[in-house]
């Protein structure tokens, strides 16, 4: 039987709808990520054949998926759904799915990678200054990334950060700002007043250390 020839009160997407997600079964719920069914096999069957075959949703999101290609229907596009909330799970048991990293905690993870070139990164800062994402604005030579006030706001504004941190890379382990950096760093100070964008920091990061213009008195 094909989901639609349900009532319309059985069919999980119109029961939560109608009564709430909270009323959906296991198979209701991993029905509607899956989305449809294949050929005489419906949606619902396919969730209930998933659960099944890993024990419950505990062992979907504790196993290895892979052993869900053996069901008839799941192909790698449906592989990665499952595996997807696979890792949801184990993040939220984890506590950090939607705890942001500080921009200091972000800082220090971009100080420990290795780097042959100049890198500069935009970071977008959410209200308690943690990072909520970031963009890579530049990539030059290892002695030179060629970046202009005009990159970092159109970028700043195109992804609507209205608070922002401007992050690079020395690859030559001297987090000492050039004159260009100490230009590039009042020209975006003034234009960002101009918009009415928050710029909090201008950080250079290298494996000597990190240079905040803010703590050095240049915001």
């Amino acid at each position: 039987m094909k989901v639609l020839a349900l009532p319309a009160d059985e069919r999980p997407r119109e029961k939560l709808v109608r009564f709430g997600v909270d009323v959906l079964s296991d198979a209701e719920l991993l029905a509607l990520l899956l989305g449809s069914g294949t050929k005489g096999k419906n949606v619902m069957e396919m969730a209930r054949e998933v659960l099944e075959c890993f024990g419950g949703l505990q062992g979907l999101c504790e196993s290895n998926l892979h052993r869900a290609k053996s069901i008839d229907g799941i192909g790698q596009s449906r592989l990665s759904i499952l595996m997807a909330v696979g890792e949801i799970s184990k993040r939220i048991k984890r506590g950090d799915s939607t705890v942001c990293p500080t921009l200091y905690e972000a800082v220090e993870a971009y100080r420990k990678r290795h780097y042959q070139n100049e890198e500069a990164y935009l970071l977008y800062l959410d209200g308690r200054i943690r990072v909520s994402g970031s963009a890579l604005l530049s990539k030059g030579l290892s002695d030179k990334t060629p970046l202009t006030s005009n990159d970092v706001l159109r970028l700043a504004l195109c992804e609507g950060a209205t608070r922002f941190a401007l992050l690079h890379v020395h690859p030559s382990g001297i987090p000492l700002p050039s004159k260009a950096d100490l230009q590039l760093t009042q020209e975006v100070v003034t234009r960002a007043k101009e918009l009415r964008l928050s710029f909090y920091d201008h950080l250079i990061v290298s494996s000597g250390g990190v240079y905040s213009f803010k703590e050095q008195g240049h915001l």
